[in-house]
């Protein structure tokens, strides 16, 4: 998986002469509405457009007006689509599935254009070489889903039930032989008492 270089905004806007800045505010501080000779400009100049995912593709279960035909549009001028969101409750598939139902094209948007950080951590974590080593995980059924594809083995997703837990107190348990990293990804609650596991003496 190859993730996009971002780029430094600040650093951009002190480069005269940089490219990007063709059909932009010259004064980079405001934005502008579009008109077709600087819409040209800024198409000749971006291969990559980056958007966010709810609010901006979609908003709740509705898709945005507009948004699966600027998709479509720039696709066909050959620019490459990223879908970057920060909501790792989901998996890339599950998104890629809700994009489908609003309408946009599933041959050009699919999960291999979509981001997050289920798969960011996933792939980090593959790529890593564990070693046969499992993963003790904090998260939600997104995370889940993309250490699934991947094969990567791990435990301690819901509560768990400590016997040798003291009332009042959360015990330390011993590490196990296979466990290889400790993932905190984002879940509703987690708590000491019901997620004993990912804490080593």
């Amino acid at each position: 998986m190859k993730y996009p270089t971002i780029i430094d905004s600040q650093q951009l806007f002190r480069e005269q002469d940089h490219p990007l800045k063709a059909g932009l505010d010259p004064k980079c501080r405001s934005t502008k509405p579009l008109c077709p000779d600087s819409f040209a400009k800024v198409m000749k100049s971006i291969d990559t457009f980056i958007f966010d995912a709810d609010g901006v593709l979609w908003l709740g279960e509705s898709v945005m007006p507009g948004s699966p035909r600027l998709i479509d549009y720039l696709v066909k001028h050959n620019k490459q689509i990223i879908v970057l969101t920060n909501n790792a409750t989901k998996s890339r598939a599950v998104y890629a599935k809700k994009l489908a139902k609003l309408g946009y094209n599933s041959a050009k948007m699919n999960k291999n254009n979509l981001v997050n950080p289920a798969a960011v951590v996933a792939d980090t974590l593959h790529r890593s070489g564990l070693d046969g080593k499992r993963v003790y995980l904090i998260g939600e059924q997104g995370l889940r889903d993309e250490m699934d594809e991947l094969g990567i083995e791990y435990f301690g997703h819901g509560p768990e039930k400590n016997k040798n837990e003291e009332e009042g107190s959360g015990a330390f348990i011993k590490e196990k032989s296979d466990f290889g990293r400790n993932l905190h990804s984002s879940t509703v609650f987690v708590s000491k008492y019901e997620n004993p596991g990912g804490m080593c003496e």
